[in-house]
């Protein structure tokens, strides 16, 4: 089997970042257990054909089944890749987040007091 080993590095370049959790049908589960095997390039190659970058990809347990982080171009272009990858119809569930760095949380915070003394005043 073809292991496929991407870190979730820091955010670089002006791409945002986005992570998509999933929970897969019974059926692909079932596949899955007799031997049938999850495709992580697939998804990388994905990704890249829409300009974005996979930075991880994890299996797990409790709510979700899996989880990627991927930067893209914007979030059309991301809704654009999970469209893609519930397409394969393996999935039930699927929840996608815009992730932001402490940069980018700090630039929100001053945007957000700013606004606030407008509103003040």
């Amino acid at each position: 089997m073809l292991k496929l080993t991407i870190s979730c590095g820091p955010k670089g370049g002006d791409m945002p970042t986005f992570m998509s959790q999933w929970r897969y049908k019974p059926e692909a589960l079932g596949a899955m257990a007799r031997g049938a095997i999850d495709n992580p390039e697939y998804v990388a190659r994905m990704v890249r054909a829409l300009g974005g970058e996979l930075l991880c990809y994890y299996h797990c347990y409790g709510p979700y089944d899996g989880m990627a982080i991927a930067r893209m171009p914007d979030g059309v272009t991301n809704l654009a890749s999970v469209l893609a990858a519930l397409s394969v119809g393996a999935t039930q569930t699927t929840v996608t987040t815009q992730l932001f760095d402490a940069d980018e949380v700090k630039t929100a915070s001053r945007l957000a007091a700013d606004v606030l003394k407008q509103m003040e005043g």
